[in-house]
C-alpha cells in the first residue's frame, strides 16, 4: 500500500500545459468529484466551499477567465502590457473553489476546506494519470467590463475575492506552448515541470520550517 501511495505522490506535478487531443469523459471527473465528497476530510462534515467546475462548453466564459487571470510585464497597467502566463486556465476541466461563508469571521473555513479538497483531487488525480495546475492570480484590469460581469454572473458570485482559488485538471502535456480553445491562438507555457527543479522558485529544507517539539 505504501509503494502505491509513494507512486502516485512521485506522478504528482504542477502542470500548466494540456493536451485537449486527448479527451477527458464527464464520467471520470464526476467520479474524482463523488470521492472527493465522500472520502476527503471535512470539519463537521461539512464543505465549507462551493465548486464550480468548467468544461469547454462555454468557451466565453473559459476565455474571460484566462484573461482575468494574466500578469503585468512591466509597471505600465495597459492591457498592452499584460502577457498571459497562466495557461492552467486552459485544461480540459476548470475547478473554481469559491466562499459561501455570509460572515467574514468564517472565511478561515473556507481556506481550510480549500486546502483539504484541492489536495485530494490533486492526488486521485495522479491515481488516474491525470494532471492538476493551480492559479489564485487575478486582477480586475486585465479583462473587459464585459468579460468581467459574464463571469461572475456565470459563477454565481458578486466578485472575484469570493474566488478561492481555480485549478486546472486534465492530460498534461510536456511541451512550451499549446492552442488556446477560446481564441485559436498559441500561447507559451512555463515548461517547469517538476519539483524543486525551478531555480528560481527552489524547495525549502525541511529544517527551514519543520520543528520537532
Amino acid at each position: 500500500m505504501l509503494e502505491a501511495w509513494k507512486e502516485i505522490i512521485a506522478a504528482r506535478r504542477q502542470y500548466d500545459c494540456w493536451d485537449l487531443s486527448q479527451p477527458l469523459d464527464k464520467s471520470v471527473v464526476e467520479e474524482i468529484i463523488e470521492e472527493m465528497n465522500t472520502q476527503c476530510a471535512k470539519k463537521q462534515n461539512k464543505p465549507h466551499i462551493a465548486l464550480k467546475i468548467l468544461d469547454w462548453s462555454d468557451p466565453k466564459l473559459r476565455g474571460a477567465i484566462y484573461d482575468y487571470t494574466r500578469n503585468a510585464e512591466s509597471d505600465d497597467r495597459t492591457r498592452e502590457n499584460f502577457i498571459a502566463i497562466n495557461p492552467q486556465m486552459l485544461a480540459h476541466y476548470l475547478i473554481v473553489f469559491v466562499n459561501v461563508k455570509e460572515h467574514t469571521r468564517l472565511g478561515f473555513l473556507g481556506n481550510i476546506s480549500t486546502g483539504l479538497h484541492a489536495n485530494y483531487i490533486t492526488h486521485s488525480a495522479a491515481a488516474r494519470g491525470l494532471q492538476t495546475g493551480f492559479c489564485q492570480c487575478s486582477d480586475r484590469d486585465l479583462c473587459t467590463d464585459e468579460q468581467y460581469e459574464y463571469m461572475l454572473d456565470r459563477l454565481g458570485i458578486e466578485n472575484f475575492d469570493q474566488v478561492y482559488l481555480m485549478m486546472g485538471l486534465g492530460h498534461g502535456l510536456k511541451e512550451n506552448s499549446m492552442i488556446n480553445p477560446a481564441t485559436g491562438e498559441t500561447v507559451e507555457c512555463w515548461s517547469r515541470i517538476g519539483k524543486g527543479e525551478q531555480e528560481d522558485n527552489p524547495l525549502p529544507a525541511v529544517s527551514d520550517y519543520v520543528e520537532f517539539l
